[in-house]
Parts: structure tokens; C-alpha cells; sequence
């Protein structure tokens, strides 16, 4: 993932050497957060919404267990 812009001076949104990939914590400050999460959000929603490609049409008919 290439940084770019703002994320670039965002501790939270740029790759890390530490161990287990921990953000600098020391250069967190507040206003790091709401952009952090809601490109998390983003990250997690383009994720978990099903492309047009994989998505299944409705089953025209239904199983009748009488």
C-alpha cells in the first residue's frame, strides 16, 4: 500500500519496522485517530462488500418440504 498526502503523517496509517508492526506511539497525537479509523472502516467495508462479479441473483424457485 503506497502512502500518499495526508496518511503519510499519520503514524497510525504508515507501515512500521517495529516489532509485530506497532505504529510509533510516540508520534500519536489525537487528531491521528478519526483518520486511522475511518480508513480502517474503508479498508474493512471495500473488503467485506461482494463485487458485482461474485454476487448471486436470488434463487427463482424455492425447496417445499410437505
Amino acid at each position: 500500500m503506497a502512502v500518499t498526502g495526508l496518511a503519510a503523517d499519520n503514524p497510525l496509517l504508515v507501515p512500521s519496522d517495529l516489532p509485530f508492526g506497532y505504529p510509533r506511539f510516540d508520534l500519536v497525537r489525537d487528531e491521528h485517530f478519526r483518520s486511522a479509523y475511518a480508513q480502517g472502516m474503508l479498508e474493512n467495508l471495500r473488503e467485506v462488500t461482494p463485487s458485482p462479479a461474485t454476487r448471486r441473483s436470488r434463487p427463482s424457485r424455492t425447496l417445499s418440504l410437505h
